[in-house]
Order: C-alpha cells, then structure tokens, then sequence
C-alpha cells in the first residue's frame, strides 16, 4: 500500500505539468485519461499483492486454524467466549481460505482504535508459537483487524462477520446424538449416536448453546436429551469414541 501514497504526489505533480505544459486540450485529455488508468493500475495491483503476502499466501503456508468467538452482553457486562480449533486438511479450513481468498482489504490510513461492538470472530493461521496471521472480524463492520492493523473489507463488508459464522455453523461435520450420561461437578457428559457409536464429551459448558445460539448450561440438560455436536468431523478410536474438535453443542431447547 505504500506504493499508492507514494503514487499520490506523482498523481499531483502530474496534472500540474498537464495544466502548465502548452499542448492541445484533446492532447491533455488523452494524457490525463492515461495517467488516471495508471494509477487505477498500480493502486488495484497493490491491492491484489497485499492479499497475496498478508492472506492468502499466510493461510496456504499454514497447517492448522485456531477460532475464538466473543460475544459479550453490554447491558450485563457478561461475555462468552467459544475455542474451536482445525487443521488444513478438512473442508471447514479450506472453505474458509477459498472465502478470505475471494476478499478485497484495504488499510487504513487512520489506525486509532475503534468501538468493535459486542461481537466478534478471529481467526489464527498457523500454531501459537509461529502464527502466520490473524484476522479479526467484527458484526456490522466493514473494519476488520489484520495482524492487529486495521483494514476495510469489501465487498459487502457489513456481512463478512455472519458470513464466516454461517461458514463455521454450515461447513462443520453435525452429529446428532442422544445423552447417557452426565457428570456436572466433571463438565463432562456422555451421549450415543443411533448407530450405537458413544461419545465422550470433556468440558462441555463452554460449547453449550440453545436452539437459538444463546449459551446453555449443563445442569438442564437430562439423560435422553437430543443433541446435536458441531465439529470438524475428526474422531479419536477411543473406547468410548471422543470427537477431537467440537466448534458447538447445539440443545433442543429454546
């Protein structure tokens, strides 16, 4: 993006040399469309390497995502937070990096901070000893944060927020399964597929949620409810089967 600041002043200096130079007005209008065209040249190609270098390129060099989710309730001041973790070979990582890819970002001149509202999404390419990059993306805005610099997304920057939150919810592998048991004081719980397949579930409250995406607690949930696991489809052959990565576990109350 440097390039199109430094284009800027060569822009001005250019239409004062068009409007000083004494040559035929149809002359400096051909120059003047040229030198427009240029510009929009240089500034989209700019656009398109910085995705490459800070994105996509990023997200292809990487092996593993990691997801956290914050939604936090201003008028009680609660905030609940969601850790879903991935790697490169499912269809969840590579929906997500063929969507970021189709992407346009451009940085902001202004890095102030900014109110971010009450939800948000990241999402980190690579582990946490050598990220590749991380994106922020926030509800109802066009800003998003890449590697902590602020940068508009576009087009339709507004939707990106739900969009990735659609991608998560639709793209991830569902399992309904039914309970069998639960420990409260553990945060652990069992359940059974129909096909007769059991599932062990470790620190479950925080992937709780209601029909309707609110959080759900363990304590009302009963032996023979129906339950419906959001994940990355990988399973552990445990005995009882555990699936690794759980994005969310959906009630069937309200």
């Amino acid at each position: 993006m440097d390039w199109v600041m430094c284009l800027l002043p060569m822009a001005v200096c250019f239409v004062g040399v068009l409007l000083t130079v004494k040559i035929s007005r149809n002359h400096k209008r051909v120059l003047a469309a040229a030198g427009v065209v240029l510009f929009l040249c240089v500034a989209f190609g700019s656009l398109a390497v910085y995705r490459v270098q800070k994105i996509a390129k990023p997200i292809r060099e990487s092996d593993t995502l990691a997801v956290a989710e914050m939604n936090l309730n201003s008028f009680r001041g609660d905030v609940e937070m969601n850790d879903f973790q991935t790697n490169a070979s499912t269809e969840l990582y590579q929906a997500l990096e063929e969507y970021l890819g189709k992407k346009i970002y451009l940085p902001c001149i202004n890095q102030d901070t900014f109110d971010a509202g009450g939800q948000d999404v990241i999402l980190q390419f690579g582990s946490n000893d050598e990220a590749k990059v991380w994106l922020a993306f926030y509800a109802d805005s066009r800003i998003c944060l890449v590697d902590g610099k602020k940068a508009y997304i576009f087009p339709n920057g507004k939707a990106v927020y739900r969009e990735i939150e659609e991608i998560l919810a639709s793209v991830s592998t569902h399992t309904a399964v039914t309970v069998t048991a639960i420990d409260e004081e553990n945060d652990f719980l069992m359940a059974e597929e129909e096909n007769g397949k059991l599932y062990a579930f470790h620190k479950i409250s925080e992937k709780l949620r209601t029909k309707n995406g609110k959080q759900a607690k363990l304590e009302d949930l009963a032996v023979g409810d129906e339950l419906t696991v959001l994940s990355d489809g990988r399973v552990l052959l445990s005995d009882p089967y555990q699936i690794e990565n759980v994005y969310k576990i959906y009630t069937e109350g309200e």
